[in-house]
């Protein structure tokens, strides 16, 4: 009788330990891809603050006039080339030499687009100085581009490209994106089956891979969770400054005022100009100044509408004897729609001062932004009367509060008035917070300043 040994017909030890190590080879090659590509996906923050940036400070360049002649140059509004101006703007760079961004007197702030070619900031800040958004740069190009457009003349028409910088990311008014996308399929081995030791080790063996991927995989996890958190922050942070932007661009010339975490404004409803002569034969109804009685006047353009409880506002210029909140600039209008008269209430005396270019809004009520960092909360307050105190008391002001944004731990307002050369310029930076994650947003918006 002979005796024939049994065959395995599962894999060997050997088998399994090899089949173990190219398993956790191929889990390191995958973890080491991983890392590179969570590391190098953009952090919504990052963008959402490098574009705000470049979007403002481009915004803020295409504000300013674009004239062969420095503004304050005699031969500014009639010249037809450089050849024609005594200070020409034909470098790019301040012009004359000494004007900077955020100078307060006549004369010496940027007041053209070519006086921005060449400008940078190392640290992107504020309008005081003091509030720098650390690692982001700033640099602003201009250049002749009539020649792209087809015009005759290449000085014609300029192309301004600003670039915003945060170590290795940037933005710049020409975007584009590129969309990285992994297909990773994993092929399996299936055997018939081992023995209990070959087990034993293979779960001895497996665990220590399993423990280690785990130390690997858990900074993933976290950067991943951390990622969505600021991503949900900064929409939030990003859509409640531009819907605060979109408003202040409306704001009437002059009518912003700021104390502390308090910023008011006037919003324009609509607006024309009025008749200040009259006509070829002698008919027309104008405004006359002069008249502690006249009551209403023509406008000229389109028709405009008055909705109920809105007011007339002539030449505002936020200052006692022409301001909106003591009075002297506006007048009670009658409602009505498409309107090419307008009747309004003298109250005795006449409007204080004629718009130089004849023009005339018609406005709402004030409307507060209120930063409570007590309660977290940033609050549009709308709906009440002019005459209120200022600062304002929020327990008897009235009107409605609106809730813009919660999870806001800090933010700061700043208003640079405007002047001749520049109009105003308000700069919003907001901060949410909400599970140890922070993100800070800033915007600047330019406010009109002709009255």
């Amino acid at each position: 009788m002979s005796i024939r040994p049994a065959l395995q017909r599962g894999i060997t030890l050997i088998e399994q330990i090899m089949f173990i190590v190219i398993v956790s080879v191929g889990v390191i090659g995958l973890v080491s891809v991983m890392n590179p590509a969570i590391r190098a996906s953009a952090d919504p923050l990052l963008t959402k603050q490098l574009v705000a940036i470049t979007e403002s400070l481009l915004n803020e360049v295409l504000h300013q006039p674009f004239t062969w002649c420095d503004p304050d140059d005699p031969a500014a509004p009639t010249a037809l080339s450089y050849a024609a101006c005594a200070t020409p703007q034909n470098a790019f760079g301040p012009t004359p030499a000494g004007e900077t961004r955020y100078a307060a007197g006549a004369g010496t702030a940027f007041d053209n687009v070519a006086d921005y070619g060449g400008f940078s900031m190392a640290n992107v800040d504020d309008p005081s100085a003091s509030n720098a958004m650390a690692g982001y740069t700033a640099s602003i190009a201009v250049a002749a581009a009539g020649a792209a457009l087809g015009l005759a003349d290449n000085a014609a028409a300029l192309s301004v490209t600003v670039t915003v910088t945060r170590g290795g990311d940037s933005f710049s008014a020409t975007v584009s994106a590129m969309r990285r996308a992994f297909d990773i399929r994993p092929f399996l081995r299936v055997d018939r089956g081992f023995t209990l030791v070959e087990m034993i080790i293979s779960i001895v063996i497996t665990g220590i891979i399993v423990s280690m991927m785990a130390l690997f995989g858990r900074g993933q996890v976290d950067a991943y969770i951390d990622v969505g958190n600021r991503a949900e922050l900064s929409d939030a942070a990003d859509t409640t400054l531009r819907r605060v932007a979109r408003e202040m661009q409306a704001a009437l010339p002059n009518s912003v005022r700021l104390s502390g975490n308090f910023l008011e404004f006037v919003p324009i409803h609509d607006g024309g100009r009025y008749r200040a002569e009259l006509n070829s034969t002698g008919g027309g109804n104008i405004l006359d100044f002069t008249s502690s009685t006249d009551t209403s006047f023509d406008v000229l353009g389109p028709p405009v509408t008055i909705p109920a409880g809105d007011q007339l506002v002539i030449f505002n210029l936020g200052q006692p004897g022409s301001d909106v909140y003591d009075g002297s600039s506006r007048r009670s209008a009658t409602a009505g729609v498409g309107l090419n008269t307008i009747a309004f209430a003298p109250a005795g005396t006449q409007f204080p001062l004629a718009s130089p270019q004849n023009r005339f809004q018609i406005v709402g009520t004030p409307v507060i932004f209120e930063c409570s960092v007590a309660t977290g909360q940033l609050i549009r307050r709308s709906g009440f009367a002019f005459g209120h105190a200022w600062p304002p008391n929020t327990a008897t002001l009235g009107g409605v509060a609106a809730v813009l944004a919660d999870n806001v731990s800090a933010c700061a307002f700043n208003y640079v008035p405007a002047i001749l050369q520049r109009n105003g310029l308000v700069v919003l930076r907001l901060t949410l917070t909400r599970n140890n994650e922070s993100v800070e947003l800033l915007h600047q918006v330019d406010v009109l300043n002709t009255p």
